[in-house]
């Protein structure tokens, strides 16, 4: 989010309304840190600004629901790349764990993030039956560099 440019003293010519104005957003954009710090605080530690919002949150969405709606569609057609790979890169990251946080080939491991899930028989098939590889070796066994029965065949030798 960018800084917003607040002059330090407004001109002689602006009303009372309008120096006020500039000062509030002065004041705000120096203490925005605390404020929200304690804001979190708060809603950490009572349960009952909590609740209150969340109830403020559902009134709200309720209340402007097609406007939200239609902003979403819009944000979502406009992005439709960004928010596939976001969907696939939270999967991936829950997944990671339960099959091994290291490729199955080479054995990398040192940025997760690096990592995919290779379904072997495809998603429709069998979305259970994966295996973790890195980037590289992921993009060569697409591009037909390796085959799977390699793999195999290695870790049956080992």
């Amino acid at each position: 989010m960018s800084e917003i440019n607040i002059p330090l003293l407004p001109p002689e010519n602006f009303t009372k309304e309008e120096k006020e104005k500039i000062y509030r957003q002065r004041w705000y954009q120096k203490h925005k840190s605390k404020i929200s710090q304690k804001n979190k605080d708060r809603y950490n530690s009572d349960p009952a600004y909590k609740a209150a919002i969340h109830t403020r949150s559902k009134k709200y969405h309720c209340k402007h629901r097609k406007k939200l709606c239609a902003y979403h569609r819009e944000y979502y057609q406009n992005n439709k790349e960004k928010m596939k790979l976001w969907g696939i890169k939270r999967r991936q990251r829950d997944l990671l764990p339960a099959f091994g946080s290291k490729c199955a080939r080479c054995g990398y491991s040192e940025f997760p993030e690096s990592l995919d899930i290779h379904h072997i028989e495809g998603r429709k098939q069998n979305p259970n039956l994966v295996m973790v590889l890195c980037r590289n070796c992921h993009q060569a066994l697409h591009n037909k560099k390796w085959k799977l029965e390699e793999l195999t065949l290695q870790s049956q030798l080992q």
